[in-house]
């Protein structure tokens, strides 16, 4: 994956893929941002609940 789901301007690695693999967020945006693209693209329910 390339471009990040959440629509950001930065890839997929750099974006919400550490958030979901269980690193903490630095922001609310970005921990809201993680949480859409577990949930709607990769539906990964167990992360977004």
């Amino acid at each position: 994956m390339s471009d990040c789901p959440c629509c950001s301007v930065k890839n997929y690695s750099e974006c919400c893929e550490a958030i979901i693999k269980n690193e903490s967020a630095p922001t609310a945006l970005s921990l809201m941002r993680s949480r859409y693209t577990a949930y709607n693209v990769l539906k990964n329910l167990a992360f977004a609940a």
